[in-house]
């Protein structure tokens, strides 16, 4: 199975699952192909997938866009510069929020998730609450 992922997940998940990685594997281990990937746009098979850096909370992880389908989770905030990769082909956003009863939140609420797009209906989803905009924020 093709696993597509940046250096810091890929090292993550031998640490985590050591065992995947190992030489001589038990029955039923998955046969993992790691594939390394950073900010630059890549393909699975005949699919264009461009990566978007977002925020877990202090920490880099990556959301992607399909075509016109862009899929984040667990993110509490999106630069600007990546907020334009999301934005320049997309009908939909599936967005799923990490907010936290801590100080951090304080930061949210001063630099909260928001994109803006021209579109006549666009569909995302924050948590499992999904609506339809002519536009959203």
């Amino acid at each position: 199975m093709n696993v597509y992922a940046n250096t810091l997940t890929q090292k993550a998940l031998k640490n985590e699952f050591h065992y995947v990685f190992a030489e001589h594997k038990y029955p039923g281990i998955p046969d993992i192909i790691l594939n390394e990937i950073d900010s630059e746009p890549f393909m699975v098979g005949d699919i264009p997938v461009q990566p978007i850096k977002v925020w877990h909370l202090h920490m880099p992880v990556l959301g992607f866009r399909f075509g016109n389908f862009t899929y984040i989770t667990d993110a509490n905030r999106i630069d600007p510069i990546e907020k334009n990769k999301i934005l320049k082909r997309i009908s939909v956003l599936l967005l799923l929020l990490v907010f936290l009863n801590c100080k951090e939140n304080k930061e949210l609420e001063q630099n909260p998730l928001t994109i803006t797009a021209d579109k006549s209906s666009i569909s995302y989803a924050e948590g499992f609450y999904i609506e339809n905009h002519d536009g959203f924020k």
